[in-house]
């Protein structure tokens, strides 16, 4: 990825990306890192905490369970339903995905 834009030859789905920058973490992540974020402000988010995320290697087999799940929840969303059980699944994958401890989700989940 380069300037916020896949490259042609990436192992990344844009939406396996996608479904990490709107994930819990990500955005604990963002709150801890970023001087310009703030829980309480409208998110802003930064390219520059984008490109410093930590992405994790996943095949195009461990991408799809992501893809998957963000293609139901744009469905949703479309059809103006609501989607935080799904969100909250990709959540779980992320968690599972960075090896948190149920103490760090506590901790990630009580700062959001």
């Amino acid at each position: 990825m380069f300037n916020g834009i896949a490259k042609p030859n990436s192992d990344f789905d844009l939406k396996y990306i996608l479904s990490l920058i709107n994930s819990s973490l990500f955005s604990y992540w963002q709150i801890e890192t970023s001087p310009k974020a703030n829980r309480k402000l409208f998110p802003t988010l930064l390219m520059e905490t984008i490109e410093n995320f930590p992405l994790k290697a996943v095949d195009k087999n461990g991408q799809a369970k992501f893809v998957n799940i963000v293609n139901e929840i744009m469905n949703l969303k479309k059809d103006g339903h609501e989607s935080a059980a799904l969100e909250k699944q990709i959540d779980q994958l992320v968690y599972e995905l960075y090896d948190l401890t149920e103490e760090e989700i506590a901790i990630v989940e009580g700062i959001l």
